[in-house]
């Protein structure tokens, strides 16, 4: 059976990664393999056993290992190492006896640092808690299609480990708790489609990891999943549904992210301290797609207090800056930097039904907004002081904006906010905009390029390489 490598070695090795079947190679952190940053073809070779990840079992591996019963006697769980025994490469048999081996129990081969491989039989359904946790010495494990459970810190703290072979037919239903938390070594991981779920610090403190790609059925992404995971600079996010609290944070390297329009809720401090982040993709503004969609200031239905919100200011957790941990709109002032990040310049947002009054406010540094059609509504100085905004998409769905949009964003050294509407003249003409002190000269008459790919003068503008751009005049 063709296998399939979810976990990457490290950097210096494609030509070998191709030939055994891996499916990328990342910059390798944390422990060395004997005094290396770069696997040999040697250490490769050790990665790369002969048996494919479903191996069948053989009932003759068994030598050196211990096993309990189950109590109607029907299978055996392996419990751990013989006291005299010394298992470099470990391997889990098919049978005990005439009985199936199904399991491995919690703590098995906890700290058992001499171990440097695993292949497990086809027959186990089951890893438990803490089962190879501490195993500084492993560097590849080769999970069958078979297992549906692996416990939680199962693999904790395998600072050593390179590669996380999965069988075609994964079955797996989750990532528990701390399965993976301070594998140092792992530097690209693919989450099997059969995974619903990526629960709490799954991959905490991964400081190697560099690259995930989230299986389709993938809803869920607990806390701090990838918090302090510091190399990671690729994200792909697939069909998730709830990102937890600091599901990011500390995500250092983390230049850009495209959030799919699947989310319908973020928790606090999603991105905490992402300080390269520079451009950013998402669904809505704020906490909940419920909140974004909300048409009037309704606080019974979410949380109240702070300075941020909707109408009134006392609905909270609809500012922008909410995903890095802001409390209400003043933090998200970019000149400190200590929440949204100085270096952000570009965002979109796909979604939603409004941008509430302040959401962006305090932004100095954004450059870009782009503004999907099913935003009707931009709430009273949504972007105030978002001084160095040089082009402002709004969709084609937009009906009305508040008072001052754009409000005490300075631009008497010239600059020109362009306003770059995403549908026709005559469409912009019914949207009504809030005249209100300091006003809304920016979005009135001569001030707005509308979307066209034929009328290319200097009153229309396009996409290039998805980035909105002016036609120059004739």
């Amino acid at each position: 059976m063709k296998r399939k490598i979810i976990t990457a070695l490290l950097t210096g090795v494609a030509g070998l990664c191709l030939t055994l079947g891996l499916a990328a190679c990342g910059s390798g952190g944390g422990n060395a393999v004997q005094g290396s940053d770069v696997l040999t073809p040697e250490q490769l070779d050790q990665l790369a056993h002969k048996t494919d990840p479903d191996y069948p079992g053989n009932p003759a591996d068994n030598s050196g290992l211990t096993f309990q019963k189950s109590e109607d006697g029907s299978y055996y769980t392996v419990t751990g190492i013989k006291e005299d025994a010394e298992l470099k490469g470990l391997v889990i048999p098919n049978s005990f006896g005439d009985l199936p081996v199904t399991a491995i129990a919690e703590n098995a081969f906890n700290g058992h640092t001499e171990i440097e491989s695993v292949n497990i039989a086809g027959s186990v359904t089951t890893i438990g808690d803490s089962a190879f946790s501490a195993c500084t010495g492993i560097m590849s494990v080769r999970i069958p299609a078979s297992v549906t459970t692996i416990g939680k810190s199962a693999f904790r703290s395998c600072t050593n480990l390179r590669a996380i072979i999965f069988a075609e037919g994964c079955t797996l239903s989750a990532l528990e708790d701390s399965v993976f938390e301070g594998c140092v070594g792992l530097s690209a991981f693919t989450v099997p489609d059969s995974v619903t779920k990526i629960s709490y610090h799954a991959f905490y403190n991964c400081s190697a990891l560099a690259a995930v790609d989230i299986g389709a059925g993938v809803k869920t992404i607990g806390e701090g999943v990838f918090r302090s995971c510091s190399a990671l600079s690729s994200v792909n996010l697939r069909s998730v549904q709830t990102i937890e609290s600091s599901a990011f944070a500390e995500c250092s390297a983390l230049k850009q992210i495209t959030v799919p329009d699947t989310v319908d809720s973020f928790g606090e401090n999603v991105f905490l301290h992402c300080t390269a982040l520079e451009k950013m993709t998402i669904p809505f503004v704020g906490a909940t797609r419920e909140l974004a969609n909300l048409k009037t200031t309704e606080p019974s239905r979410v949380e109240t207090g702070g300075d941020s919100g909707i109408g009134s200011g006392s609905v909270e957790k609809s500012h922008f800056g909410y995903l890095f941990g802001a409390s209400g709109y003043a933090d998200n002032d970019q000149k400190n930097g200590d929440f949204v990040p100085a270096v952000l310049k570009y965002v979109k947002v796909t979604g939603g039904n409004r941008i509430a009054d302040n959401a962006f406010m305090h932004m100095y540094n954004l450059e870009t907004v782009i503004l999907g059609d099913s935003i009707t509504i931009i709430g009273h100085t949504a972007f105030g002081y978002c001084e160095d905004i040089k082009a402002m998409v709004l969709g084609s769905g937009l009906t009305s904006l508040g008072t001052a949009v754009l409000g005490y964003s300075s631009n008497d050294d010239g600059r020109e906010h362009k306003i770059l509407y995403n549908g026709t003249a005559e469409s912009w003409a019914s949207v009504t905009i809030d005249p209100g002190s300091p006003g809304n000269a920016e979005f009135g008459s001569g001030h707005v390029y509308f979307y066209s790919t034929t009328e290319q003068d200097a009153q229309h503008w396009r996409y290039v390489d998805d980035m909105p751009e002016v036609y120059r005049a004739a």
